[in-house]
């Protein structure tokens, strides 16, 4: 084996490495995406009064059904 060969052999396993985390990557974006998707209906549904508990980091916080859609298109774009 020549280094070349050693070169080309490490080149692919770190190539290989990279593909496998993105294809991890993409799969927990296509599941949260889904998981907004299905935030945006029920608050489509909710009632204006009703207080909506929004995840924010490691807490709950209380808003109103316009600041949640905000929030929930927000996250949309930034996944």
């Amino acid at each position: 084996m020549t280094q070349k060969d050693q070169k080309n052999i490490n080149e692919f396993s770190r190539l290989h490495m990279f593909t496998i985390e993105m294809k991890g990557e993409i799969s927990k974006n296509k599941e949260m995406l889904a998981n907004l998707e299905d935030a945006e209906t029920e608050l489509e549904l909710a009632d204006e009064n009703d207080p909506i508990s929004l995840l924010f980091g490691h807490c709950f916080i209380r808003a109103n059904v316009d600041d949640s859609q905000v929030y929930v298109a927000t996250q949309q774009e930034a996944i």
